[in-house]
């Protein structure tokens, strides 16, 4: 069963308080693992995390609500590159949590008319609203 640690898994959640509640009335771990898209935004609709491993998947199962009825399909493919402005506190955040589950490295990506995204082995971060650069 993959999972993070115990140090990884304390570092995601003082990270998510912040953001996110935990909730009483979650998917069970087989539930989880078992849908394509498993992801969460934050109450002001500004952040989107998608957990992407099997490990992100059993950590957002605390934060994940049966009431929650929400369905986005970002698709980025073919999507013109630009360059893009975001808050300085929303990208900290997704950086705390690649380091969080000691991730090395992740792919950002800028799109116009699509909010950014960042991907990493466990997680994709869709930071929005953006605006666009002259």
């Amino acid at each position: 069963m993959k999972q993070f640690d115990e140090k990884q898994t304390k570092k995601l959640k003082t990270i998510f308080k912040k953001y996110f509640y935990e909730t009483q009335n979650g998917y069970s771990e087989e539930e989880l693992l078992k849908r394509e898209r498993v992801y969460l935004i934050d109450p002001s609709n500004v952040l989107l995390i998608e957990a992407v491993s099997e490990e992100a998947k059993r950590f957002f199962r605390n934060y994940l609500d049966r009431e929650e009825k929400r369905d986005l399909n970002l698709d980025y493919s073919g999507k013109e590159e630009i360059g893009c402005v975001v808050t300085f506190e929303y990208f900290e955040l997704a950086v705390k949590i690649f380091k969080a589950v000691s991730e090395e490295r992740f792919k950002i990506f800028a799109y116009k008319d699509y909010p950014i995204k960042l991907e990493s082995e466990h997680f994709d971060i869709v930071i929005a609203p953006r605006v666009e650069t002259d």
